[in-house]
């Protein structure tokens, strides 16, 4: 007898080519969306505002469309389209998964959008700060000394 352990059954491989063209087409969405906003007219207001923000940076993977963040660890291809780790190391081929551009499997640290990650971070903090002083004199002059 042999051991069949190792296949799969039919609707094993349904599944997961299912799986596969799901994923296949969401890339494609996005890669889709991503240049309709960027090929765009002169005319203002197009998606490319939305998703660029007044550095030229994107404001989110371009895969999974979610926010950046630290723990989303950005990378940029050789093309100049940033993605999540997550996102691209997702990507199977050595091409880039937006404009198809050879990457050679190269994605660097996207250090222009860590340090705008550290940037909003500092504000943030700051402006916690004042938020918090500012709390603390409206509780004095409410229950102050007299």
């Amino acid at each position: 007898m042999h051991d069949r352990g190792d296949y799969k059954a039919g609707w094993q491989i349904d599944a997961d080519w299912e799986a596969k063209q799901k994923a296949e087409a969401a890339v494609a969405a996005a890669a889709d969306a991503w240049a309709d906003g960027e090929g765009g007219g002169g005319e203002g207001g197009g998606k490319a505002d939305k998703e660029v923000g007044a550095d030229g940076l994107p404001f989110a993977c371009l895969g999974c469309r979610v926010a950046w963040h630290r723990a989303s660890r950005p990378v940029v291809t050789p093309c100049r389209h940033y993605f999540c780790e997550a996102c691209a190391l997702s990507c199977a081929t050595a091409l880039c998964p937006a404009c198809s551009k050879p990457t050679g499997g190269t994605f660097n640290v996207a250090s222009a959008i860590e340090a705008r990650l550290k940037r909003e971070a500092a504000v943030e903090k700051a402006s916690s700060g004042r938020e918090g002083r500012a709390a603390e004199e409206a509780e004095e002059e409410k229950g102050g000394w007299s």
